[in-house]
């Protein structure tokens, strides 16, 4: 048992995630179009040999579809983003309507309308705050640029007045490397939904592993840590079919967690920011990365969130808002990473006696903050002042208080097993946590729903402000005790979502038991009675689900807030999911107890959008050209090979050579007939110099040149 006290560090410190793949991806389908993903530099996607995103030339030149978020009673953002072969501005427009032609995929009913301008100093995304709109309304908008038409997107304002009942969708934690998003694309099939919820972790921002193959490939290649790495990993990440339905069929309500930024991220650095890479034999650093700054990798972070998001921005750099659903709900979004948190505590693991220390003196410094004095008092404010039925904040990390536990002193002597922790959560800020419960308690603020991410598992938890009745823990004392039978001393409830896609709770367990020499059935079994223990030895947490990935759909209505899981494979492509549980708290009632099923889907909901993309016409061609259109060379620069991509609007004879400075042809990469589509040619760059090169891609009478730098 005494290696399980190693994989349980893993939850004492913040998570380190390792995939174990069940199965190796193959791609279903051959062809260029199958083998090219986009970058998003001066407005020219550059195409990258090697990866299994599909790339969709009849999207052009919004190939990252549509988005909306944060809807108000009469507005909504509108969110796409132009890729072309300009530099400059484009200019974009759109239009937002209550119906759309099915057969031109086309919208109909125009309320609304408008230009727009964009250009590389937002990446050429738009974003469209669209006003002028009726409260509780299905809406379907698009956009134009050069005469092409972007897909059919479908939104919805917030209702006001007197509301019957509301249903969000909940994710998190999307990892594109870890699996297929199917959460998403079962999230994109409910018409019911009156929004999403993201509550963090929308990228990933570490390197590509090699050991995941799930789905191979990710851009960049590296890291990101600089403005246009971030803007081209959001980007990669749209390009996703089922994130694009998803974005396409709702409004987003969003928030960053860490890994839009850097790995258990806080305000003034990050787990995942110049950490240590190689270790001498005792176990000290020896070297570390380099990745500059950490204010400037952060505010090129959010610059990039803001930019390919959907969500309005209140004023700079502030994430956390609310967003008002007439009588019925009131949604706080939060910021638990960026705005304020101080570093979270220190953990070690003491080899000589195979025990996890934890630094008790920061953990007990009741100045150490999550949110910060600004944002806590914003919230506890407007949580006094709300008026709505249910309170719903959206938090990135688990809120429940869980450790320590004084019951477990006897467990722990008995199994080995230290107690659960996770300190990058609030369990690692309990000062102001119990501030922030002591407001809803006493402040008699009613109904309060924590919605929660980060951990890749699914629970449902009581929300007390002291959870044993014999703990002598300092934020802990002074409050009657939790009573796990009547939930007396409840202040909210929480509902965690698992992820989307990203590697779950148990098989981080079970990986750093293998690593310690256990094997997949001993490790799996000593998981299972620690997921056992928990549930029993905490009696405020009322479910753990620790393996599968999938969402969360929140039903609210006047009497009761019901959560129900519905869980999705990540390892194969497939539009399937299975019902998970159900748990639901009365309103005046602060306890959460299991319910006998899913809540039934609302009644004649508005259609979804139209899939696919725009049905050609004599208006929407192909832009900027009337044959060929240009989409880059990617990597650039480059140490061996590159890709050059473009698009053929029909068959025609192509010639695409390579000069060098002084105008002298070094390479002929094809010279003949191509169909209409999708292209991408390699240039073995191994054969070249280092130095400035021209790329030259002819089309009958039209020609387009790119440069590349090759670097030895």
């Amino acid at each position: 048992m005494r290696v399980l006290l190693v994989a349980f560090a893993l939850l004492v410190a913040p998570l380190a995630l390792t995939a174990q793949p069940r199965s190796a991806y193959q791609p279903t389908s051959s062809g260029a179009a199958d083998t090219l993903v986009w970058e998003h530099v001066q407005g020219t996607p550059r195409a990258s040999a090697g990866t299994t995103v599909l790339f969709d030339p009849a999207l052009a030149p919004f190939f990252h579809g549509v988005a909306s978020g944060d809807p108000l009673t009469d507005r909504v953002i509108l969110w796409t983003r132009v890729t072309q072969a300009a530099t400059g501005p484009v200019t974009v427009s759109w239009t937002i309507g209550t119906g759309f032609d099915a057969e031109v995929r086309q919208v109909t009913d125009v309320v609304n309308s408008g230009l727009v301008t964009t250009g590389p100093e937002r990446d050429y995304t738009v974003k469209v705050d669209a006003d002028g709109l009726a409260p509780g309304t299905t809406y379907y908008y698009q956009f134009r640029q050069a005469g092409a038409r972007s897909i059919v997107g479908r939104t919805r304002t917030a209702p006001e007045g007197a509301v019957g009942r509301l249903r969000f969708g909940v994710a998190a934690d999307a990892n594109y490397q870890s699996g297929f998003f199917n959460a998403y694309e079962g999230l994109a099939a409910r018409a019911d939904l009156d929004a999403v919820i993201h509550l963090g972790d929308y990228i990933h921002e570490r390197r590509p592993n090699t050991t995941m193959p799930f789905r191979s490939g990710v851009e960049p290649e590296a890291e990101t840590v600089t403005l246009a790495d971030y803007r081209l990993r959001h980007g990669f990440y749209k390009l996703d079919p089922d994130a694009r339905a998803m974005h396409q069929q709702h409004p987003l309500i969003a928030a960053w967690d860490d890994h839009e930024s850097a790995d258990n991220a806080y305000a003034g650095g990050a787990a995942n920011h110049n950490e240590p890479i190689t270790f001498d034999d005792d176990g000290n650093p020896i070297t570390f990365a380099e990745e500059g700054d950490w204010e400037e990798r952060k505010a090129a972070a959010r610059r990039a969130y803001f930019e390919w998001m959907p969500l309005r921005e209140p004023a700079p750099d502030r994430l956390y808002r609310r967003l008002a659903y007439g009588d019925l709900a009131e949604l706080f979004m939060l910021d638990t990473r960026l705005a304020a948190r101080d570093e979270q505590v220190p953990v070690t693991l003491d080899l000589a006696t195979q025990s996890i220390v934890v630094d008790t003196t920061t953990w007990l410094d009741p100045d150490r903050v999550l949110l910060g004095d600004e944002q806590q008092t914003w919230l506890t404010t407007n949580l006094e002042a709300s008026t709505a039925q249910w309170k719903v904040i959206g938090n990135q990390v688990m809120m429940v208080p869980m450790a320590p536990n004084p019951s477990w002193e006897a467990v722990g002597e008995q199994t080995g097993l230290p107690a659960f922790t996770n300190l990058d959560a609030w369990d690692g800020y309990p000062f102001e946590r119990a501030a922030l419960l002591r407001a809803l308690r006493d402040g008699d603020i009613e109904n309060v729903v924590v919605l929660g991410g980060d951990i890749h598992s699914s629970w449902a938890a009581d929300v007390p402000l002291n959870p044993y009745a014999t703990s002598t823990f300092a934020p802990y004392v002074g409050a009657p005790p939790y009573n796990p039978f009547t939930g007396a001393n409840s202040v909210a409830v929480e509902f965690v979502t698992p992820s989307v896609a990203s590697v779950p709770f148990a098989q981080t367990l079970i990986n750093a038991l293998l690593e310690q020499g256990e094997t997949q059935e001993e490790a799996e079994a000593l998981v299972e009675t620690a997921v056992f223990l928990i549930q029993t030895f905490y009696p405020q947490v009322k479910a753990l689900e620790p393996s599968s990935h999938g969402y969360v759909v929140l039903d609210l209505s006047a009497t009761q807030a019901q959560a129900d899981w519905f869980y999705t494979p990540i390892d194969t492509d497939t539009r399937s999911e299975t019902f998970g549980q159900s748990f639901a708290a009365r309103a005046g009632t602060p306890r959460l107890r299991p319910a006998v099923g899913p809540a039934p889907d609302k009644p004649n909901p508005p259609a979804l959008a139209p899939t696919g993309a725009p049905v050609a016409t004599e208006d929407n061609a192909l832009p900027g050209t009337e044959t060929l259109l240009v989409l880059g060379v990617y990597p650039n620069p480059t140490t061996d090979r590159a890709a050059v991509g473009y698009v053929l609007r029909r068959a025609v004879n192509v010639t695409v050579r390579v000069f060098d400075v002084l105008g002298r042809e070094v390479a002929v990469l094809h010279d003949g007939p191509q169909p209409g589509g999708v292209h991408a040619l390699e240039l073995d760059a191994t054969r070249l110099s280092s130095g400035t090169y021209l790329v030259r891609v002819e089309a009958e009478n039209e020609r387009t040149t790119r440069t590349i730098t090759v670097r030895r």
